[in-house]
This record gives C-alpha cells, structure tokens and sequence, in this order.
C-alpha cells in the first residue's frame, strides 16, 4: 500500500470514529465531549466548541467544549461572540436553511489560523454555531464539521427534550404518588376512614380534592371549595358545642402550626346524625417526602371506641381499689428490684440466681447471655446440675467461694468477687460476679447476681505491664531528677553502657553530669545546640506548657542518642519539682529513616522522569508521523507538479522520518524487554568497519552543515570480531544521535582503536559542542535523564547503550579528560565472554 492510500485509510478511518460517535445517541453528555475530543484531534487543533445564542441575541459559550490536552499555547475559546458578527452571517447566508462553512476574516484578523466555523440556521436566524479554532491539518474536508455539527446540536436539543419530559412526568407521578402515601399512611393508623380530603398548602386559596373510597374507586376524585363545604358541613351536622373548637382546629394555620411538631394530628368531635349524636374524629397529616405541602384530612366513626373506653374506665375504676392494696407491698420490694435492676445493667453480661429448691439442693438459673459466656449453651443442664458444674470448674478454692455465698445469703450484703474458671475450649477465663440477697418470708435466700468475662482486661494488664518493663530496658539509663537541689539517682538498663556515660553517672551532681556530657561526648556540631537544650535555669519557662522535651544529637563516634526530659511532678505554683531524664541509641531509626527518605527521593525523581518521557514522546512520534503525512501528500499530487529530483528528496525524508520513529519505538521495545528478561542478544562474526560506516551513513542527515562528520579506523577492512552486529552499531548511532543534536558546527569524529585500550577494541565518538557538566557526567546513562528538557529525545538513547554494554560484556563511559566538547566510549572484550555466547537460542 503507498503512502497517499495510507493517509486516506486514515483519514477514512477516523471519520468512521466519528460517525459511530454520532451513531450513539444515548443522551450521554459524555459522548458529545468525546465527539469534540476526536474531532479536534482529527483537525490538530487548539479547541472546539459549541455556542448557544442567548436571550439577548449573542452566542455564548457552552458547556460542551475541548482543548488539546498535550498543546500548552493553545488559545481557549472566547466566551461570546457578539452579535454583529452574527448578524453579518445572517445576512450573508440568510437563504442557506442550514449549516454554511466559512473560513472569514471577520472571525479574527490577528489569527494566524483561520477558524472553521459551522453555523446552524432556523428560521432564517443562526441558533447555534460548532467552531474548530486553529486547525491544522485536513482542513480541506469541511463537509465533516457540517455533519458533526448538525448531529452534535441534534444530539443537544435530543437530550434537553428528554430531561425536560422525564421532569415533567417525574412531577406528575410525584403528585399523584404523594396523595396515594398520605390515604395508606392515614389507612394504616385506621382502617375505617369514611372521608378523605386534600390540601395543598402553596395555594393561597388551596381547593382541597375531596376524594371518596380513594383506592377502592379508580381515584374518583370531586373538586369542593375548603371553606364553603367544611362550614356547610359544619353548621348542618356538627355538634353546636363543638363547632367553634372545630373550625379553629381546622383552620389551614392552626394545620400548619400543629404540623410542625408531629406529621399528624388529631380531633375528636360530635355530630347529629338522623336525631342521634355520632362520635367522629379527624385526623390529619402530611408526609416529609418529594411533596411535603400536601395535607391529608381523613374522617372515622368513633363510637365503638368511646364506648370501649368507657367500659375500660369503668373496668380501671374496680382494678384501682385492687391494685391499690398490693401497692404497699409492691413498695417494699421496689428497694430491693431497683438495687438488683442497677447490678444488671451495670454488668450488661450474664444474669444468674442461686436458690435452694424444694429438696435442700442448691440450684442455679442463668441468662443465655451468662451461659454463652461459660460456653454451655447447648449443655441443657437442670438448675442443679448448673449449680454443680458451674463450682467443679472454678479454678480457685471452691470451699472459700461457697463460704462467700453462704455469708452473703445471711447478710444480705452486695459482693463482689474475679475467680478463675475453666471454659470447656477456652482453657482458663476470669469472670467477675457479683450480686445481692433477697431473704424469703419463710426464711430461705436468693442470690440474684451478674457475671462478666474480664479475661481481656487482665491479660491486658499483663500485657501493659511487660509493655512497660520491655520500654524502659530500652533506655540505656533513667534517672530521677530533684530540679531545684540539681542531684539526681540513676537506674542503668543497658549492660553494655559505655565507659562515658558510666561516668556521668558517677559525678552525682546535674551540673557535673552535663558538664562532662558536652566536653567528652557530644559531637562539636551538636554541642551548642545540646548545651542549650540541657541547660537546667531554663527548663520552667520552656516546659511551663508542656511536660516532655526531646532533643536529638550524634556522639563523637558519629552514633545517634535521643535526651528526653520529662515532668514527674509540679509543685502548687507550676514550677517543676522533679524530672524523668532518659537516654537511649536511635542509630537504627535514623538509618531507617534516612534509607525511607532516599527511597521516597529515588521514586519522586523516577516519577517526574517518567512524566518527562511520556510528555516528550507525542511530540517526539508527531514530529516524524507529520513528515511523512506531509511529504506523502506533497507526492499525492498531479504528475508535473515536482521535479524527479525534488520526489526523491521527498522520499528520502520520508524514509528518514521513518527511521526516526522506528528508532524511537525500537528503544522503548529494548526498555521494556529489559524490565521483562526479554532482551537477547545474537552472536556472530561481523565486519568492524562496516559497522562504523553504517552507523556514519544513518545520521548523516541529522548534522548541520557547518558540521564535519566523518570516520577513522586502526583496523583492516577484513577484521572481524565475535559480537552482536545489530546492538553494537545501535549503541554507535545512539552515539552519533546525541552528538548531532549537541554540535552546530566543528566536527563529529567516529575512531576504531586497537591500541588504546590493549585486549579490548574501542569505538569513541567525539564532538566539538555543547559537552556535558562534570555534575551530570554520572546521570547521562540513567534512564528518562536528559540535560536540556527542550532537546529532542526520549532520554532513553544513552540508558540503552549501557544495556547493550552489559548485554555484550562491554563498557560506555564518558571520556572525563576530553575538554573539546564530548567524547562517548564504547569498549568490548576481543574474547567475548561465555555466558552471552549462546544467547541467539
């Protein structure tokens, strides 16, 4: 396939991404923005958008549009467009009825790249406008934009249609939906409700829907005036004695007021039906949902249930004198039920009691709760068989701990015990119990008590304990210091305490012990800074807020200690009495933390690298992608339109951009092989000079022509050495690459030598540019590393050579003592070594 049939195939192609964008009309906003996306990438351009003419006849901008993500000196698009320049389009393709393309200076004198605008017409008036800002390429196909235009405010109008629609329908429902909840929610407080009315409380002159047998009836509904029918109603049926507290009850405000605190309220009321008087209640009510104003008024027959009351009443008044006589001896045990009532919840576990049952055996009752805690949930065990296993298992003294029960039944006194007990799988457990004596009126007791495992707090106890005995053994010392006598006593913890700090120990005194601190230990970059920090007449002020200090420092061996001071106790003004002085060896924190630090660097530097690189390679692919679209459609043209001479110079760049690119990806695949254990190498005889000759010839359009570029040799034609061809003229032309892209002029000097380096042949590149700073000489080879981020390239080039040298058992390495510029070595061993020797398998 040609070139020109490639382009077409692609610019074919990314119609078809287009079309099938447009294809999809799912009202996605979305997809609208991914449209603008493609269709800007397709044009190169620095924005799309789309404008919306406002109510005041300007185009403004809409929410729908796109910059190029990758082009910093894109201009955004302006936020309107006057209504001049649309009144020129207007007049202008006033007979056109639909989209019309222009390319016009009225658009921006100033911009080098003329927009391409897509105007929408109704109505002879222009309602919206697609504009693509500053394209670059394939501009000629306008008739893409006409279409994409179209669809994209076709897709717009679509979707607002749709959103407007399922708003209104979602109101409708709402409405309907909230009436519905508010009969059920009345329904299910009563199930005979006989009337049922609406209100909705926006209305100024709300008409209430009255509505009968709601559910029942399809939704009959009949329209009444509020006012007019309920007065009617009430001055024809209601009780006179009632009428007034009725109406003020069902005033719209009293409803709203009484709203407020609770969703529903009610009213009873009396009315005079057939010469009879009929109880009846209103209940009325709202629900805080989508419609909240939406009142609900439902009416029921009551009087079945005032007669129930009554006789309730009546039943009430005979059980008050019964209940009354039991009242004082429910008083006497009230004392005794609070109290165990109180042990009960404090516990929040297990609940037990211990009687003696009707044959003199103990006998014992237990909450679920309290046998989940033994575990003998699934046991069923008799009252005196619990009593029985619940003792056999305590794994203390159980004659001690029925004596407690027994004193505690013929005391009546509240005790409170921790024993050990042995769970049937968990081994050991501590319960504590606890519990109080209700005494019988025939003399026996009960023990009504609680019980809770603390075997989670104990363990935890011990835990703390050896915490603290383990925290303190990681001081090498702790002293106890009197601050204002300046004396302390000191505990020594670390068996391999050095000579130094066992003299500090030894002087007795706060000040000596400082004193000999800083003139035999401390290291003399820390000694003004510790003198400070350890300097007693200033420790009130600079702890009066605070009751630890900490300072670190290095000793003279060069070894990390950290110095705490820590209030033991104040007297009554503030001032400090006695101090905690600790010291202890943080050596292996700070190299911890000095190696987390240098990780933390090392990944922050790789991770901007590698920004670097992935901004770097869209310019670095378009560039050689834009030439051969380029050139290919410069050769696209009429036959006479080039010279042969001036097509064979096209085809040469093409072939170089080619190259180009091909190079580029070639890297990046040599990267990734590495990360993998993918990159092989193949062994063979090859010509030494041929390399160096190819490797001339591919660069040799990189140079300027103020350059010289050329090559020498201490090596017959004819000699041949034992390596990869292909990666050793790779690392050459990486060479020659970066020594282009660095020498405007002077020479670039490929040399093969034998002898420089006696046992190894040694190919150097040299130039007269730009060279490389002596604190960059080390970075070169590392990968995404490039001296100047406005150079081209990948940063990958020098990093590959020095894959390729470990690959062949060789060498790269910048020559430090050339001063002209850059000198770039490359060195293989003559006898290469066994274990590449196989690697082309």
């Amino acid at each position: 396939m040609t070139e020109a049939n490639r382009n077409i195939s692609y610019q074919e192609e990314a119609i078809r991404v287009l079309m099938a964008h447009l294809s999809s009309y799912t009202g996605s906003e979305v997809i609208i923005k991914d449209t603008l996306n493609d269709l800007g990438l397709h044009y190169d351009a620095d924005s799309a958008a789309i404008y919306e003419k406002s109510t005041d006849g300007n185009l403004l901008l809409s929410t729908y549009t796109w910059m190029h993500p990758e082009r910093e000196t894109s201009i955004p698009p302006k936020k309107t467009l006057p209504i001049e320049l649309i009144r020129i389009w207007e007049n202008k393709y006033r007979n056109e009825g639909a989209f019309v393309l222009d390319k016009s200076e009225e658009w921006n004198n100033e911009n080098p790249y003329l927009p391409i605008i897509a105007p929408l017409f109704f109505n002879g008036g222009i309602v919206s406008l697609l504009c693509i800002e500053n394209p670059h390429i394939n501009s000629e196909h306008l008739t893409l934009a006409t279409v994409v235009g179209n669809a994209l405010y076709g897709r717009i109008l679509h979707m607002r249609s749709m959103a407007q629609e399922a708003r209104l329908k979602h109101e409708l429902m709402a409405e309907r939906e909230s009436i519905l909840q508010l009969y059920t929610y009345l329904e299910s407080m009563t199930r005979d409700i006989e009337d049922f009315f609406v209100v909705d409380l926006l209305l100024e002159n709300s008409t209430p829907i009255k509505v009968r047998g709601i559910l029942q009836k399809n939704e009959e509904r009949r329209t009444h005036d509020y006012k007019l029918t309920w007065d009617a109603y009430i001055n024809k049926h209601v009780f006179p004695e009632d009428r007034d507290m009725l109406r003020q009850k069902t005033n719209l405000e009293y409803v709203k007021q009484s709203l407020c605190t609770s969703n529903e309220h009610t009213i009873r009321f009396r009315i005079i039906s057939e010469g009879n008087i009929k109880n009846l209640q209103v209940i009325y009510a709202r629900l805080m949902g989508d419609n909240p104003n939406l009142i609900g008024f439902g009416f029921r027959c009551i009087d079945d249930i005032i007669r129930s009351e009554q006789e309730q009443k009546a039943k009430l008044n005979q059980a008050y004198s019964i209940v009354e006589k039991s009242l004082q001896e429910i008083a006497l045990l009230n004392k005794q039920l609070t109290e165990n009532l109180q042990i009960i919840s404090d516990a929040g576990y297990g609940i037990w009691r211990i009687y003696t049952n009707e044959a003199g055996r103990k006998a014992m009752v237990a909450s679920e709760a309290f046998q989940k805690i033994l575990g003998i949930e699934d046991y069923n065990l008799s009252p005196e068989d619990l009593y029985v296993f619940f003792h056999e298992r305590l794994a203390d003294d159980r004659n001690d701990i029925e004596q407690v029960e027994y004193k505690t039944m013929h005391s009546g006194k509240i005790v409170s015990n921790t024993h050990a007990w042995r769970h049937p799988t968990k081994g050991i457990i501590h319960l504590m119990t606890g519990g109080s004596v209700h005494k019988l009126s025939d003399g026996k007791a009960i023990i009504s008590g609680y019980c809770t495992d603390v075997t989670e707090q104990i363990r935890s106890k011990e835990r703390a304990y050896l915490t603290i005995n383990s925290l303190a053994h990681s001081f090498i010392f702790i002293n106890y210091i009197t601050l204002e006598e300046g004396s302390f006593l000191s505990t020594e913890y670390d068996s391999h305490i050095s000579d130094n700090f066992r003299n500090i120990l030894k002087t007795g005194r706060l000040d000596n012990a400082i004193n000999y601190f800083l003139q035999n230990i401390v290291a003399e970059e820390f000694r003004q800074v510790m003198s400070d920090f350890t300097e007693t007449s200033t420790l009130n002020r600079r702890m009066a807020h605070t009751h630890l200090i900490i300072n670190q420092y290095k000793d003279k061996r060069g070894i990390w200690y950290e110095w705490q001071y820590l209030v033991a106790d104040r007297f009554s003004d503030g001032r400090i009495n006695h101090l905690i002085w600790t010291v202890r060896q943080i050596e292996d924190e700070k190299m911890a933390e000095f190696r987390k630090q240098q990780i933390i660097n090392d990944n922050i530097a790789a991770n901007k690298a590698k920004t670097r690189f992935l901004q770097n390679m869209s310019h670095e692919i378009r560039t050689p992608l834009n030439a051969m679209f380029g050139f290919s459609q410069l050769l696209g043209l009429p036959d006479g339109t080039w010279s042969i001479e001036e097509k064979e110079q096209f085809n040469t760049n093409i072939r170089n951009s080619y190259n180009m690119m091909d190079m580029l990806v070639g890297d990046i695949m040599d990267i990734a092989d590495s990360e993998h254990g993918n990159y092989r190498v193949n062994i063979a005889k090859v010509s030494v000079n041929s390399i160096c000759r190819n490797s001339l010839m591919s660069v040799e359009y990189r140079k300027t022509a103020a350059v010289n570029l050329y090559f020498t040799t201490e090596v017959p034609d004819d000699y041949l050495i034992m390596t990869d061809g292909r990666r050793v003229q790779q690392v050459l032309i990486n060479y020659l690459t970066n020594a282009c892209k660095h020498t405007s002029k002077g020479e670039i000097h490929l040399h093969c030598s034998l002898t420089e380096y006696p046992g190894k042949i040694c190919f150097s590149v040299a130039d007269t540019g730009t060279g490389v700073p002596a604190d960059k000489a080390e970075l070169i080879f590392k990968r995404f590393i490039k001296l100047n981020q406005f150079d081209q390239g990948s940063g990958l080039g020098l990093n590959i050579c020095q894959l390729i040298a470990d690959k062949l058992g060789g060498q790269v390495f910048l020559d430090k003592n050339y001063s002209n510029g850059a000198r770039f070595v490359f060195l293989l061993e003559l006898q290469p070594k066994q274990e590449y020797q196989n690697e082309n398998q």
